[in-house]
């Protein structure tokens, strides 16, 4: 993105994106099909956009997943810590995997993440502080005050959104307090993972009353800081709102 004209206006832009893959291990289907067809399929289509597109980033969480292309398809696994080396692959949250946090003891919940956390750092040299559950029904309240406790600081989800109504999200982009006061920056409206963004984002800042001029000049700000194994639309706003 260009900076404003004197007259506050941007005439042309760069909107940065990071393409996501969301896999479920087992749904309506069997680990042994997604071993056999659904892992191929993630990553033989994003090594081959890989090489169509040399800027084309990809986010992928679910450390067992990762696992299972390492232990069933090697070759493959080699080129893929290649793109990860090249920032290219990147890693979203640090889960083992993305499992069901209502049902399972803190205990459990903290293994998740420390074998998740060790897999990738040992397998992919990458150390991602961000909780990333795209698909869970539902949160505990003691679930920011176990994530925080071991280190984390984010977290992303888009199914208060999808499956909260007729309640109301509490917001969009804040601080999720567990009962003991410890608290993650989380996201709970970050759009579904397969939807686009066809709005400006500088609106949202809009809308909390900041000056249209200001706001483009806070999102082009946060776009030239975050990594790029860290960009969201939601991390942008996360980002500029932080800037204030």
């Amino acid at each position: 993105m260009e900076d404003a004209t004197p007259s506050g206006r941007i005439d042309e832009g760069t909107l940065y994106v990071v393409a996501t893959v969301h896999l479920d291990t087992q749904w309506r289907w069997t680990i042994q099909r997604t071993i056999r067809e659904y892992l191929p399929d993630t990553f033989n289509g994003n090594f081959a956009l890989f090489d169509k597109y040399p800027h084309y980033v990809l986010s992928w969480e679910g450390a067992f997943r990762y696992m299972l292309i390492q232990e069933y398809y090697p070759e493959a696994w080699e080129r893929l810590q290649g793109y990860a080396r090249a920032g290219r692959w990147t890693v979203a949250g640090n889960m083992l995997e993305s499992v069901d946090v209502h049902l399972i003891s803190p205990e459990s919940l903290i293994r998740q993440f420390l074998y998740g956390s060790r897999y990738f750092d040992r397998e992919l040299d990458s150390r991602p502080t961000d909780v990333f559950l795209p698909d869970c029904f539902g949160f505990g309240f003691s679930f920011p005050s176990i994530a925080a406790h071991c280190g984390l600081k984010g977290f992303s989800s888009q199914k208060f959104i999808k499956w909260m109504k007729p309640a109301k999200t509490p917001f969009d982009v804040g601080v999720w307090e567990g009962p003991d006061g410890a608290s993650l920056l989380a996201v709970l409206n970050p759009d579904g993972y397969g939807d686009g963004i066809v709005e400006d984002l500088t609106i949202e800042l809009v809308r909390l009353g900041i000056p249209t001029v200001r706001s483009r000049h806070l999102i082009h700000a946060a776009i030239e800081a975050i990594p790029a194994n860290e960009f969201t639309k939601a991390r942008v706003l996360q980002e500029a709102l932080a800037s204030l």
